[in-house]
């Protein structure tokens, strides 16, 4: 019991000594870091095969470079994309994510690999395709996604990015109806 207690005061010594912080000078930067970026996404969506578009993302620093929160935003234009459905026909038009979730990465010298998991909200606009709803032209999903990819370290600032996301989309019964998957490749700047 007592040898438990003192391993136990050593590794916490250890664990706050390895894990101390100083307080930074007045003008220095704390450590908290903010990255923000825009990009190119080639997407597979569940109409059709590769569409592509933009996107825009944040990365706020909570724990060392190592832990984030991201914000994410895409746009996918579908390039009117003729459907036929059981209730009418018509086009799609575009796509849309906005999603937040926990990034975590590991610095290796200039490369920064990561993993992330996001949840948010997708939506659909298209044209006339329900003749008995003609106004009904745009529908929102729940999505879940994860994602890996790296951020290359060109300079103290600007970064170069580059990953892949798979996404599952709810509908209202819970159950995945889409799974639309891309690659996004852009730049960053961090603060």
């Amino acid at each position: 019991m007592f040898r438990n207690f003192v391993l136990g005061g050593c590794l916490f010594l250890i664990a706050h000594t390895a894990f101390a912080q100083v307080v930074p000078v007045s003008g220095q930067s704390s450590g908290q870091k903010i990255q923000i970026g825009v990009a190119g996404s080639a997407f597979a969506t569940d109409w059709n095969r590769n569409e592509y578009g933009v996107a825009a993302y944040a990365d706020f620093d909570v724990y060392r470079q190592l832990l984030s929160i991201e914000c994410e935003t895409r746009f996918i234009f579908l390039n009117q994309q003729n459907i036929t459905t059981a209730y009418g026909s018509g086009s799609i038009v575009d796509e849309k994510n906005y999603g937040v979730g926990p990034r975590i990465a590991i610095r290796h010298g200039r490369w920064v690999p990561y993993v992330k998991g996001l949840v948010g909200v997708s939506t659909v606009s298209w044209g006339h395709i329900f003749a008995n709803a003609p106004n009904y032209t745009n529908d929102s999903y729940t999505y879940v996604g994860a994602g890996g990819g790296t951020d290359y370290r060109l300079d103290k600032h600007f970064r170069l990015r580059g990953e892949y996301q798979y996404q599952f989309w709810y509908g209202d019964s819970s159950n995945v109806i889409y799974k639309p998957n891309g690659f996004t490749a852009g730049v960053g700047y961090q603060f």
